[in-house]
């Protein structure tokens, strides 16, 4: 990782990909065509409007693709692809990020439960 960050989230994928999240920074450790691993920046991917998350708390798997969860935004990286998603109303914020049978849920303050996937965030009834 880029200025020797301290991850605070790894996650590895089932196709040995390991995903990290760290202040200011994630991205994917991934092995090139000789076996060696390098590290691939995803902030790269980011508008410069969506660079201020601050720490990637956690990571969480679906059937198709990585979300990493910070307290602002959730990024879902699928088929080499960045998508950023907003918390549904403002003053609110992302909390928990976990996954079961390849789907992320999590809490958000003051609005409860949800599921994300490529469609966006839905909320639990």
């Amino acid at each position: 990782m880029p200025k020797n960050q301290i991850a605070y989230w790894v996650e590895k994928d089932k196709e040995g990909n390991i995903y990290v999240g760290a202040n200011g920074e994630f991205g994917v450790l991934k092995l090139d065509a000789s076996g060696e691993m390098y590290y691939k920046s995803l902030v790269d991917l980011l508008d410069k409007q969506y660079r201020d998350f601050n720490v990637i708390w956690e990571i969480a798997q679906e059937q198709k693709g990585v979300v990493f969860r910070s307290r602002k935004y959730l990024f879902r990286y699928a088929n080499e692809q960045l998508t950023v998603l907003d918390v549904p109303s403002s003053g609110t914020k992302f909390d928990v990020a976990f996954s079961a049978r390849d789907t992320v849920y999590m809490r958000i303050y003051d609005l409860g439960l949800a599921w994300v996937d490529a469609e966006g965030i839905h909320p639990l009834p």
